[in-house]
Parts: structure tokens; sequence; C-alpha cells
């Protein structure tokens, strides 16, 4: 059952994290592991970021670090987390804060729309030269956006050139 938890760090909780940290960002919960039946806490996913892929029915992954699994979360998981963020609306924020973008996915060759990451998300990884995960709805696929999608991505969130 996906519950929300406390996100433990070195310093005890995520609420100390810098304020460009991903981890403030992040909503934590737990989802067990079909393999060993523990309970593992997930925390890869920004409210806004949950509340899009319940939304339009895509994929959660979670993961265990004692198996070196990873799995869909279940649709009663799902819905706990659905809960847990109506319960919580200041958290999800505002739909729109998320940055759309496409990449092509490679199974398929077609351009897909991306909707889950927000712009601090996206300005940390493209800043950190973190991989930015695309999916396919067609193909149920995930891959890494391509260096020429980066560069494009990044473009957005350049400033414009001023004439002066």
């Amino acid at each position: 059952m996906a519950t929300k938890a406390p996100v433990p760090d070195a310093w005890g909780s995520g609420e100390g994290a810098a304020a460009n940290s991903l981890m403030r960002e992040s909503m934590p919960f737990t989802s067990t592991c079909p393999t060993c039946a523990a309970q593992q806490l997930q925390h890869g996913f920004s409210p806004a970021a949950l509340q899009r892929l319940l939304q339009d029915g895509h994929p959660i992954e979670a993961y265990c670090v004692m198996c070196d699994r990873f799995w869909p979360v279940g649709m009663r998981e799902r819905v706990d987390l659905a809960k847990a963020l109506a319960a919580n609306e200041d958290l999800a924020g505002p739909v729109d804060e998320t940055i759309p973008f496409t990449s092509v996915c490679p199974k398929c060759f077609e351009e897909q729309p991306q909707q889950r990451y927000s712009g601090t998300a996206l300005r940390s990884l493209l800043k950190g030269d973190h991989a930015i995960e695309a999916y396919c709805v067609k193909c149920d696929a995930f891959w890494d956006i391509s260096p020429r999608e980066r560069s494009v991505l990044a473009k957005t969130f350049s400033p414009a050139p001023t004439d002066e």
C-alpha cells in the first residue's frame, strides 16, 4: 500500500534541503517490493509529476535497493497516492507548472509529448547533466532524451537575446 512518508536524509528530513534541491520538490511514498515484500521508500517524483502521471494513466515506477528491481506501482497504491495528493492540494501545486516538450520514441520513431517535469526539475537536470527520461504510451517504453533534444530544451530556459 502506498503511503506518504517523511524523507530521511543525512540531516534528518527533506525539509532542510536547499531551496534549489530536487528533494524539496519530492513527494515521498512507500511501495511494496514484489520480490522481497519489503516497504520501499520512493522519493523521485514531485507532487505535480505524480498528479500528471496519475491523471494521464502513465506508469509510476518504484525501486527496491535490496533487490535492485523496478516495478510499476499497483492500482491500490495509485489510488492511495491520488488520495494523498487530494488531501494535500497545496503539495500538488498548479498542474501547469510542468514544462511540456517532445521527444522521438526510439521504437516507433514518433514524436511523443512529455509533460511530467516541472521547470525547476528540468533546469536542475540540465544543469547537472543528468538524464532526462521520456515515455511513449503507444510502445510503453522509457528512454533518455537525445543530446539534440537536450539542446533544444536548454534553449527554452535561455534568456532571449536583447537588442542593445
